[in-house]
């Protein structure tokens, strides 16, 4: 169904910045799933983030998982922002920490599209249900934790009413992390997940440049990054001879400088749509392999900063809201031929 639907594109008229966050819990991702890891003390930290969006004009899509909507905190730092019109707010879902608890904890249904498809319903249900407690209204936006997104849940989160998801990572592929899902193939612009055009695809944005990268065949491509490719260091002699490098718009894992290549090569490209994402215990030193001290905190928050500048001020892309985004492509005439 994802493949298919795929080919009904709708580019944005001119060019889009979304921003999403994966507002989560903090766990070790080294180690097993525990339905325990339900800690929230990145969350306070978020604010630092938040001015940041302000200072360059982008309103965030806050992504929050269980634990985030029924921590107290969150709900007194995020609503006013929601309120003020500052964010939007969506639904993650982390089946392990989601009730209800039905399923074996382990890494296979730790993505939601392994799960039994009434229970990932269930907890979907539950999910919202917490976000409307705490912040005042049901999620529309959505994305699927470890981007665990299944045919199932296209008709799941269509008969909810939600009206985006973010779960597609072009240029790569989850199937050797334990049961994940391969995007190798799925655009890096926004298009339609289901009939009718009702929920709308906002992928992260990931790029592949350099000489090889620009034409490289598919098959090719889920040679280089399957699992087998990783460990044979095969992207990275690429990388390093120049030839083809995978580059994520995130300040997790990329430098300014790998940013701004890829953010030259989608709009070299014709790509008019653009999406920046990161996890918020990013924001907290120690909680994921990219920040580690206070001084990588200092450098995760400037590189933000000025490639948010640089997208903006010296690209001239315009900061749009994810449900502001939507809007526009349904009255688009590209959206309405699709």
């Amino acid at each position: 169904m994802i493949d298919h639907a795929a080919r009904h594109l709708c580019p944005p008229a001119r060019p889009s910045l979304c921003v999403v966050v994966d507002v989560e819990e903090e766990f070790d991702w080294r180690r097993p799933f525990r339905a325990s890891n339900t800690g929230c003390e990145a969350i306070g930290r978020l604010a630092q983030a938040q001015a940041i969006f302000a200072r360059h004009g982008v309103t965030p899509c806050y992504l929050v998982d269980h634990p985030v909507a029924a921590d107290e905190q969150a709900r007194k730092l995020i609503g006013p922002w929601l309120a003020a019109g500052a964010c939007d707010i969506g639904a993650q879902l982390h089946p392990w920490v989601t009730p209800p608890h039905e399923e074996v904890v382990c890494t296979r249904n730790s993505f939601p599209h392994n799960l039994d498809p009434d229970l990932e319903k269930r907890k979907l249900a539950t999910l919202m249900e917490v976000i409307r407690e705490g912040f005042g209204a049901y999620p529309r936006a959505y994305k699927a934790g470890r981007y665990g997104l299944g045919d199932h849940s296209v008709d799941t989160l269509t008969g909810f009413g939600f009206e985006i998801d973010t779960s597609v990572v072009p240029h790569w592929t989850y199937r050797g992390a334990g049961g994940g899902r391969d995007f190798i193939g799925l655009p890096n612009q926004p298009f339609w997940l289901s009939p009718r055009q009702h929920l709308l695809e906002l992928p992260f944005s990931v790029v592949l440049t350099g000489p090889l990268g620009r034409r490289m065949p598919l098959a090719l491509e889920r040679l280089i990054f399957s699992p087998t490719g990783i460990r044979q260091s095969m992207p990275g002699i690429l990388s390093r001879l120049g030839l083809a490098s995978r580059i994520k718009l995130s300040p997790e894992g990329s430098s300014l400088a790998e940013m701004k290549q890829a953010v030259d090569a989608l709009l070299s490209r014709d790509r008019h749509y653009l999406c920046l994402s990161f996890h918020s215990p990013s924001l907290l030193p120690g909680c994921t392999p990219y920040v580690r001290t206070d001084a990588d905190l200092e450098d995760f928050l400037d590189r933000l900063d000025r490639i948010l500048a640089y997208i903006i001020g010296q690209r001239g892309v315009t900061p749009t809201g994810v449900f502001e985004l939507r809007r526009q492509l349904m009255t688009a005439p590209a959206a309405l031929a699709a």
